[in-house]
């Protein structure tokens, strides 16, 4: 699997993460809506041999913030698009878009075509006004967590239909798509990302569902008679959008418009060739103007929080879990001093350690190596509180004796019963079960501890209204954690 390191910059105070690998000259790929830029992974393969693959999350997906407008179209995306180019010193680079992501390409390059040497348009949809006004009033329910989890079994549901049928909820033989639905593991990814961005997701589908597409085609036909840059519009026969490109080729009849097979290697050969044969010569000074806020050595997610003169204070969520799930007491540290607060390796947005001897020990070593070498307070939930005292244990002086909330038994009967019981098996399966199962395991965690006891004496006390916010992030860290903790949480009960 090609390697890809993760950034968070900041670009005109917003939060942008992106996906880099590769060498060479820069290309942009831009995924489609509700996606991140995971969803582009597949075609960087083809591509990290050739070209540096960006690959950002657009504003309000993934891990990028949302713009800072109540109603963003997708001229606003273009620019902010331009903006992180300038950010990153990329002068003038070749743009693939998918989707959501088309669009937004071909709004750059009609908006500022010296940034783009050429661009690649994937399923560009030309959508007729009466299905833009069903599909933003259909298309784009919102996602708030709900005590139930009714909004879970929702998101599932949405996420099988969206496989089934186009538009997605219109569950009838006349939408129903021509091939079977993606594999399981598509489902879970498209998941993950809906999950990551929680409502925000809205904002770029409604963009696009209100962008003029055919007016775009005029646009840009005007544009190419000018000199402007090459563009391609294609879409593989397996794609939900493919029945567009009749439309784009009585629009922009000499225009370079290809049908592909649902072959994967000639598709992601075609695009690549495209891509590639465009570039201008490679950049020296990429990402040197950009500060990297959260992600330490590309594969290790650090929040820093709060306010930047006070005292310093590290806090180390339990497993399964993620920095996201310990937003209120961030926050509430945060008036004090500054917080830094890590998705654990493993966990989260952060990359794995292999598993072996003394795991506690070797998670605290790669903390180390990507937190600031200042001294620190420290506080730490469950497994993560052998991880905390190894950092104690290694550099006293820099991070100071853990405040360890849930702390792991001394007992050695207690640690295997809990090594035993405490990791939840949730395979995923096409009724969903693995989703609610993930919610009502985050709900439980909150109510009881450990989460399977159902004793008096288990109850946690319970200060106000349930944190939903809390609960979801942790559901979503039980499902993309689930491969990961099997092994890792017991290996850290047992080393305790």
């Amino acid at each position: 699997m090609t390697a890809f390191k993760r950034h968070i910059i900041r670009v005109k105070s917003r939060n942008v993460h992106l996906r880099v690998g590769g060498e060479g000259p820069p290309v942009i790929l831009l995924h489609e809506s509700p996606r991140s830029s995971a969803a582009v992974t597949p075609l960087a393969a083809h591509l990290v041999s050739r070209a540096t693959v960006l690959a950002p999350d657009t504003p309000g997906n993934g891990l990028s913030d949302p713009l800072p407008l109540s109603r963003p179209d997708i001229a606003d995306y273009a620019d902010a698009l331009a903006d992180l180019m300038t950010a990153l010193n990329v002068p003038r680079a070749p743009i693939y878009g998918a989707h959501t992501g088309a669009l937004i390409a071909m709004e750059m390059t009609l908006r500022r075509p010296d940034l783009v040497s050429c661009a690649v348009l994937e399923g560009y949809p030309v959508f007729d006004p009466a299905f833009q006004q069903e599909a933003l009033r259909s298309y784009l329910p919102s996602f708030a967590p709900e005590w139930s989890g009714a909004h879970m079994a929702a998101l599932w549901s949405r996420v099988r239909d969206q496989f089934i049928f186009f538009p997605w909820y219109a569950a009838g033989e006349a939408g129903r798509l021509a091939w079977p639905p993606a594999p399981l593991e598509t489902h879970d990814a498209v998941l993950s990302d809906l999950l990551a961005s929680g409502d925000n997701y809205r904002a770029p589908y409604a963009a696009a569902f209100r962008y003029d597409a055919v007016a775009g085609v005029g646009r840009l036909v005007a544009l190419q008679a000018q000199g402007g840059p090459q563009v391609t519009f294609l879409t593989r026969a397996d794609d939900m959008l493919y029945p567009y490109l009749s439309q784009l080729r009585a629009l922009a009849p000499d225009g370079d418009i290809r049908s592909l097979s649902a072959d994967r290697p000639v598709w992601g050969k075609t695009i690549s060739d495209i891509l590639c044969g465009a570039r201008d010569a490679p950049m020296t000074a990429m990402l040197s103007q950009a500060e990297d806020r959260f992600f330490a050595g590309g594969d290790l997610l650090v929040r820093r929080l709060g306010r930047e003169d006070g005292p310093v204070k590290l806090m180390l969520h339990g497993h399964p879990g993620s920095g996201a799930g310990l937003g209120q007491h961030a926050a509430d540290a945060g008036r004090e001093g500054m917080v830094l607060v890590p998705d654990l390796p493993g966990s989260g947005d952060s990359s794995a350690l292999p598993l072996g001897p003394d795991m506690a020990r070797r998670l605290a070593d790669r903390l180390r190596a990507a937190l600031p070498d200042i001294e620190m307070d420290q506080t730490a939930w469950f497994t993560a509180g052998p991880i905390a005292e190894a950092l104690h244990a290694k550099e006293p002086a820099r991070f100071a004796a853990p405040q360890v909330h849930d702390a792991l038994p001394r007992d050695p009967d207690a640690l295997a019963t809990l090594a035993r019981q405490w990791p939840l098996n949730l395979p995923t399966d096409w009724q969903g079960s693995h989703v609610m199962g993930a919610w009502h395991r985050a709900r439980d965690g909150m109510l009881q501890h450990p989460w399977y006891d159902r004793s008096v004496a288990a109850r946690r006390v319970l200060s106000g209204e349930p944190d939903l916010a809390a609960i979801h992030a942790q559901c979503a860290a039980i499902l993309s954690e689930r491969d990961t903790n099997a092994a890792l949480i017991p290996a850290l009960i047992k080393g305790a």
